[in-house]
């Protein structure tokens, strides 16, 4: 093998090149290096907002559940109420008399609104009763029909004025 000669420019040049790809690659590393730290920070940041999202999540989750439970209780609630209601209502309109006139004693006389004297005279006698429950509420209830000659409008006013 031959002896290799180099001069010392040459070296130098050899050598400030080298020298200049790795002041290069040096710097390239720092800049990749900063941008990974720079990374890791927003990583970190979004990290830390996940987080908190998952807790405001979880919170919003809890609360909706006890809103629920309220809910349910508050329907639980006003099913009782309304099935006490219902049965004061009926309670308190129960049939105390009952009144039923024949077709004989409240027949009306064809396209007539008079009462005929002896469903006048049955029906004095039921508010004679009555009376006798002053003080009390009272529900009345009265039913009638007519028959089914002339329209529907006629029967209708005839019925009202009965």
């Amino acid at each position: 093998m031959a002896p290799a000669c180099a001069t010392k420019k040459y070296v130098r040049t050899e050598v400030g090149n080298v020298n200049s790809k790795v002041d290069t690659l040096s710097s390239t590393v720092e800049q990749t290096q900063s941008r990974v730290q720079q990374d890791e920070a927003r990583i970190g940041q979004v990290d830390q907002k996940a987080e908190a999202a998952g807790t405001a999540a979880q919170t919003a989750q809890n609360t909706a559940n006890q809103a629920q439970q309220a809910a349910r209780q508050v329907d639980t609630k006003v099913d009782r109420v309304q099935a006490d209601l219902s049965a004061n209502i009926a309670a308190g309109r129960k049939l105390v008399y009952e009144v039923t006139l024949s077709e004989d004693q409240g027949n009306f006389k064809f396209g007539k609104t008079d009462l005929p004297d002896e469903a006048k005279a049955r029906i004095d006698q039921v508010v004679s009763q009555l009376k006798g429950e002053a003080g009390k509420d009272i529900y009345i209830e009265i039913e009638g029909h007519t028959d089914n000659v002339g329209s529907k409008e006629l029967n209708y006013e005839l019925g009202l004025e009965r």
